[in-house]
């Protein structure tokens, strides 16, 4: 990928001349000083100011809708005619995200300069992405361009269906969660305390419930010194681990044996392989490559690897779907819908039709699991509010039998 250079030159007039420009290696930057009749006086690598350095670090690229619309206007302007770079003009002036209508004033400044729109994309990793890099390169290649990115608006649409139904089904048990830890939190810290200087004036007996939350309360309050921090440096290096190699495949692997939610993140990620295997796969890219791209962006370390079994396997010459069934990812439907799609040639058509199953999979999932934590949220909400009002109502119980006997 090309870098950024900054150099120093002198003109014919011994002018000193400062300017940046983008090139694969500092050759190509003595080559363009060279043919502006400039003599150079040093040329190194630009470094980020704090301003970009602190904007890549807390920007982590356009939003999908964002991508969806700047696709689907590509599209109908590339459809109607529209040169490239006239496209990119218009697309520039009305984009209102200020980090990405950067990268589109970039990418068209080195279209404009005779780099191909694929090549100046690929450049921008966070805005576009590897499969929207690699469908816009076929699809040139292809001349079908508008085609191209017409299917990828609607795979990157039905990505963010997909992507709101399982926010919708997992949101409501997570606010439950909360509400309920929230709630036990205030009650030990701040209730219970008065209480339990009241009950230890009288020596009145506390109930099971009440010596538990009087526990919880000196063990929050009394050991937070070393609890916190405790906890924010097993937080860290757990987060650091989780960042490796194998902290990913770790990671990956809990996420599909997760009880009720793993299937359904499972369900996700076929639907997406399905999805943008169709897209390169019709688009021209070889069988291999497309493979590949799929995996890197399929988010699954574990489903990844099972892609690439499928690659190398082309790469043989050997049957596609050979041992697929035995890493246990791919359900059967789909290993057998792949596997009929390849001997009668039509591969795309399965694809897509495999895709559409495992959308309505992921539809049905969504609902099912939100009809079986709701009941168990609500169970485990009255729960604890019946312990909480034992823990405080108990021990007036007990007070009140200790003021008869006085």
């Amino acid at each position: 990928m090309p870098d950024i250079f900054q150099y120093r030159a002198r003109d014919a007039h011994g002018a000193l001349v400062a300017g940046k420009l983008r090139s694969a290696d500092r050759e190509g930057v003595f080559r363009y000083l060279d043919d502006q009749q400039l003599i150079p006086v040093d040329v190194d690598k630009a470094r980020p100011s704090i301003t970009e350095s602190l904007s890549k670090l807390f920007h982590r690229g356009p939003g999908l809708e964002t991508r969806i619309l700047f696709t689907r206007k590509f599209a109908t302007l590339y459809a109607s005619g529209i040169p490239i770079l006239r496209a990119f003009s218009l697309l520039t002036e009305q984009e209102r995200d200020p980090h990405f209508r950067a990268v589109l004033m970039d990418v068209h400044k080195q279209v404009e300069g005779g780099v191909p729109v694929w090549e100046a994309m690929n450049e921008h990793p966070r805005a576009f992405g590897e499969l929207f890099v690699q469908s816009v390169k076929t699809g040139e290649a292809s001349g079908k361009l508008d085609e191209v990115l017409a299917k990828t608006a609607e795979f990157m649409e039905r990505e963010m269906t997909t992507r709101e139904e399982v926010r919708g089904a997992i949101r409501y048990p997570v606010m439950v969660l909360l509400a309920m830890v929230t709630a036990f939190v205030v009650i030990v810290t701040f209730v219970i305390p008065k209480f339990a200087g009241v009950y230890g004036k009288f020596e009145a007996q506390l109930p099971a419930a009440t010596r538990f939350m009087i526990g919880a309360n000196k063990i929050i309050v009394g050991g937070w010194w070393w609890f916190v921090p405790l906890l924010i440096v097993a937080g860290w290096f757990t987060w650091r681990w989780l960042k490796t190699d194998r902290g990913i495949e770790w990671k990956d692997h809990m996420v599909l044996k997760l009880p009720a939610l793993g299937p359904l993140f499972l369900k996700v990620a076929i639907a997406r392989f399905a999805h943008t295997l169709s897209i390169l796969f019709e688009s021209g890219l070889p069988m291999i490559e497309s493979l590949t791209v799929v995996a890197q962006g399929i988010g699954n370390r574990i489903v990844a690897g099972e892609i690439m079994k499928i690659a190398e396997n082309f790469r043989r010459g050997r049957e596609a779907m050979e041992r697929l069934e035995e890493g246990g990812v791919f359900p059967p439907l789909a290993i057998q819908m792949m596997s009929v799609g390849l001997e009668t040639g039509a591969l795309g058509r399965m694809l897509t039709e495999l895709a559409d199953h495992y959308d309505r999979e992921i539809k049905y999932a969504s609902r099912r699991l939100t009809n079986v934590l709701e009941p168990i949220m609500i169970f485990g909400l009255s729960a604890l509010v019946l312990m909480m009002a034992l823990a405080v109502l108990l021990p007036m119980w007990n007070l009140i039998e200790v003021f008869k006997q006085h």
